[in-house]
C-alpha cells in the first residue's frame, strides 16, 4: 500500500499541517487500544470494588503513556478543532 500525504487546512485558525496514511493508521489502531484498555480498566476496577490494586496500576500507568503518545491527526493541533479540510498534498 503506497503511503499518501495529506494536507489538513482548519477552518477555524487556518492552521495547516501535513499527516502520511501511515500516521493516520498508527494513531487509529492507538486509539483502539486505549479503549480497550480502559475497558479492561474499567472492569477490573468494579471487579475489585473500586480497591486500587498492584495490576490497577499498572494499567492505569501503560494506560496514561499510550494517552500521551496519541494525537488525533483530524484534529487541529492549536484549537483542538474538527472543523479542518483534508486534502492530498
Amino acid at each position: 500500500m503506497f503511503n499518501t500525504e495529506y494536507k489538513f487546512t482548519c477552518k477555524r485558525c487556518g492552521r495547516i499541517w501535513y499527516a502520511s496514511s501511515k500516521e493516520i493508521r498508527e494513531q487509529k489502531r492507538l486509539k483502539r487500544e486505549i479503549n480497550l484498555m480502559n475497558t479492561t480498566a474499567n472492569v477490573t476496577k468494579l471487579s475489585r470494588l473500586g480497591i486500587p490494586t498492584k495490576k490497577v496500576q499498572r494499567q492505569n500507568a501503560i494506560l496514561s503513556t499510550m494517552k500521551l503518545a496519541y494525537s488525533d491527526p483530524k484534529r487541529c493541533p492549536d484549537c483542538r478543532s474538527r472543523k479542518v479540510i483534508k486534502s492530498k498534498a
